[in-house]
């Protein structure tokens, strides 16, 4: 479009256009209006590029959290799958894991860790990887396993089940934190994979949503014990309730922290 055909245009009218148009035409457009000398349509210029330099940012933060994936598909590997846990710290709930296989063709916009995620956006994006995905696992163990056979045993078999119990068995399978030596298929261990790897952040939403509902499930049967605002988590609202109320079934009892409220 020209820069005649937009000068006889309101503000308005120009935005509506450039609402209307898609995205290879809205670049084009932008020429458009940063030659029109208005202060508004300058303002809406700078607003159009910053939108195209958020999603040109994504698009490349996007592109290297395949970095993994792409270099295992480049050695003969069809299927990647990530896997993470969420809830290893928490005083209360249940461990859960969950195993991800992503397709190499396919993006899921805003994509990432599920700790830099707000609950409303994981929701959203756990919903999209569910869409996406040409396989995922959820996999849970509750305290009393964890009490039982320890926490960093549960977590291990948590993160292996969560691989091997995927439809679609993966020929590598990228692990955060771990090497799973147990694990039949070939698998590595990814320092901060929920940073550096899709899958493996996929995989950190699925868990942490999963776990999150569950949590919001007991909030109704404890409701105070505060387990929708901390999740189970040692906070300064969680203990004070421990202080007044003792424990409940689904606490941690072999986490030393909670020995002082076991005689409640």
């Amino acid at each position: 479009m020209s820069t005649r055909d937009i000068s006889v245009q309101s503000i308005n009218q120009i935005e509506k256009t450039l609402q209307s148009l898609p995205p290879g035409k809205q670049k084009e457009f932008l020429s458009a209006l940063k030659a029109d000398n208005r202060l508004g349509v300058q303002k809406l210029a700078l607003k159009t590029e910053s939108r195209f330099r958020k999603i040109r940012l994504e698009e490349e933060s996007y592109k290297s959290l395949f970095a993994f994936e792409r270099d295992m598909h480049e050695k003969g590997f069809k299927h990647i799958a990530g896997v993470d846990e969420a809830g290893r710290g928490p005083l209360a709930g249940p461990l859960v894991s969950a195993g991800v296989v992503l397709p190499g063709d396919k993006t899921i916009p805003g994509l990432k860790d599920s700790k830099k995620l707000s609950a409303k956006k994981r929701e959203e994006i756990y919903s999209v990887i569910v869409d996406t995905a040409l396989s995922y696992t959820v996999r849970v163990y509750d305290n009393q396993t964890i009490d039982s056979r320890g926490l960093h045993r549960t977590n291990l078999e948590a993160l292996k089940t969560a691989a091997e119990d995927l439809h679609i068995r993966p020929d590598f399978v990228l692990v955060d934190g771990y090497k799973i030596s147990t694990l039949s298929i070939t698998n590595l261990k990814v320092i901060k994979g929920d940073i550096v790897s899709a899958s493996i952040a996929a995989a950190s939403v699925i868990a942490k949503v999963s776990r999150d509902r569950i949590m919001l499930d007991y909030h109704e049967q404890y409701p105070q014990y505060g387990f929708d605002s901390h999740k189970g988590y040692g906070s300064e609202k969680h203990f004070e309730a421990l202080k007044a109320h003792g424990l409940t079934p689904i606490h941690r009892l072999s986490f030393q922290v909670l020995e002082q409220f076991n005689k409640k």
